[in-house]
């Protein structure tokens, strides 16, 4: 949603229905987990939809990648009620998929097999994404609540906070130390997870919002906020946390957008209005785009785990239905989904 502000301000005078439907609690239908994930929702891409902000529409729309079969609004189809708004992100964690609903302040979690409701994470401001670290503790972002929530994914309670100068975004686990993006200082938060604590930050010249690991475990920060602002990807030492290498985008490759990596570690994909991609031992940044927007709206990026296709979501206008297109590795466009308002965010489910 941070690429939107100028559209949202507009269209908040226009309209200001907000239908959220929610629960009056948070409930939880069974603590067993499994990490065998079948069922209806198999070999496809789950597909996170914005819906814009105050509307109340966000939601999840799934792609069967075998099929080409395409189901949209499936929270509302099999659980009876509406999503909420803006659908951030989404994280599968053994048999459960956490759904982050960042203005209407909570998590959904449903049921990896069949997406039916589990039960519902309140007492949050405006989450951003979710992080498990352990069967009792789980980390939780947020825009406006100058911390980092702590929750127990199982029991869906927040147990306590990680205090913060301000809004904190993705988060990168190096099995020492979580990795946390805080476009508000400049800086990437290193949180020691066993006291819960920041131990260090890495500072930057420009808001930290995605965040990758390669092959050789080197950390890779994609900077910046959109066109008249300075952006910046950043190469990381995992050994020190120091900057390794430091790539200034020029002014036509402003508007840095989205950070993915190749399936084998050893190529970074990134947006900035168009798609780019470079090797991970390259010392400049590419000229040449992979592939063109050709009038869309590029929006995020992501990458098949297993059959290393890039999807590529197209925002339009942020009012329509937008569109997720499929790619080769080599940016060779093999199909096309049309999905939900604002796909913004990618979870593949292969088997």
């Amino acid at each position: 949603m941070t690429r939107r502000f100028l559209h949202i301000a507009f269209l908040g005078l226009a309209l200001s229905i907000c239908a959220c439907n929610e629960p009056e609690d948070a409930w939880v239908r069974h603590n067993e987990l499994t990490e065998e994930v079948h069922g209806e929702f198999q070999s496809g891409l789950w597909v996170a939809n914005e819906g814009n902000f105050g509307w109340g529409y966000g939601t999840v729309s799934w792609i069967d990648l075998e099929t080409g079969q395409i189901r949209n609004n499936i929270f509302r189809q099999i659980n009876g009620r509406i999503l909420g708004n803006v659908v951030q992100s989404m994280y599968r964690w053994h048999d459960r998929i956490y759904i982050v609903v960042n203005n209407s302040q909570k998590i959904e979690v449903v049921d990896a097999r069949d997406f039916s409701s589990i039960g519902r994470i309140d007492g949050l401001i405006s989450p951003r994404y979710f992080l498990p670290i352990h069967q009792e503790k789980a980390y939780v972002t947020d825009l406006y609540a100058r911390g980092i929530s702590i929750m127990n994914p199982i029991t869906l309670q927040k147990t306590g906070i990680i205090q913060t100068s301000g809004w904190t975004e993705k988060m990168l686990n190096t099995e020492s130390h979580i990795l946390v993006c805080h476009p508000g200082g400049n800086e990437i938060l290193v949180l020691d997870p066993e006291q819960d604590k920041v131990t260090a930050n890495i500072a930057l010249a420009a808001p930290p919002m995605h965040i990758e690991k390669d092959r050789d475990n080197y950390i890779w920060v994609l900077c910046g906020r959109g066109e008249g602002q300075r952006n910046f990807l950043y190469r990381i030492s995992p050994n020190d946390y120091s900057i390794d290498r430091a790539f200034e985008f020029p002014r036509e490759m402003q508007g840095a957008g989205g950070l993915a990596i190749s399936k084998d570690g050893s190529r970074l994909y990134f947006l900035s209005k168009h798609v780019y991609t470079m090797m991970i031992d390259e010392i400049s940044l590419p000229e040449t785009p992979l592939i063109q927007a050709e009038g869309g709206l590029f929006y995020n990026l992501g990458i098949d785990p297993v059959q290393s296709d890039l999807y590529v979501a197209d925002a339009l206008d942020y009012l329509q239905n937008g569109w997720v297109n499929r790619y080769t590795p080599e940016g060779m466009k093999v199909d096309a989904y049309r999905v939900g308002v604002i796909p913004g965010y990618f979870l593949f489910n292969n088997p």
